[in-house]
């Protein structure tokens, strides 16, 4: 279950720990580092929570328990050896509560949308089906209007199958690593297109 947010600023074990998890998450595993942003994504902190982790940030920097690069023009953040040994310790006085991870948020999100729209997403395919019929009946002799028709087949046929994909098939993450679509699968999760 996601924790709700807090107005309290986190604490070292949740920032570490919610470092160590957005290096789980990334896309790019290549990559040595995670951007701030995404940290504070991991956290559930918005824009204008920036003050309040700058200081336990520059706190954790300075005690070396989490380090500093740059790739690619970006300035990535990773955990130290010391501060991956500040966690472990940390968590043998219990488990470390962070809020929802990202990766989880999108997952429940695209499901919910999918629930709410998946009947309206089979009315849209079935009134297409009926304006193609409609068009087969009459045989119009402009191509134009087949192309149309097509197009809109397919819009709704996408719609209905991504739809389908968010709610059957998407896999629940968990927070051990990256969820990250089939390459055969790209584009399915984009409940944003119908929702």
């Amino acid at each position: 279950m996601p924790s709700e947010p807090t107005s309290e600023a986190p604490s070292e074990a949740q920032v570490l720990a919610a470092i160590e998890r957005a290096l789980a998450h990334r896309r790019l595993p290549q990559q040595p580092g995670v951007l701030f942003s995404v940290v504070k994504d991991h956290l559930e902190l918005g824009r204008h929570d920036t003050r309040r982790l700058r200081p336990l940030w520059e706190r954790l920097h300075t005690r070396g328990l989490i380090e500093v690069s740059t790739h690619q023009s970006l300035t990535l953040w990773d955990l130290t050896s010391a501060g991956k040994r500040r966690l472990t310790i940390a968590r043998r006085d219990g488990p470390i509560e962070l809020p929802e991870s990202p990766q989880h948020r999108e997952w429940r999100t695209a499901r919910e949308a999918g629930e709410r729209r998946i009947g309206r997403l089979r009315d849209e395919l079935e009134t297409a089906l009926d304006q193609t019929r409609t068009l087969l009946a009459t045989e119009p002799r402009d191509s134009d209007v087949w192309f149309a028709a097509s197009r809109e087949l397919q819009r709704a046929c996408y719609r209905l199958g991504s739809a389908t994909y968010c709610l059957f098939e998407w896999a629940e993450p968990n927070d051990s690593e990256a969820d990250l679509p089939l390459e055969s699968q790209l584009g399915r999760r984009d409940y944003r297109s119908w929702a």
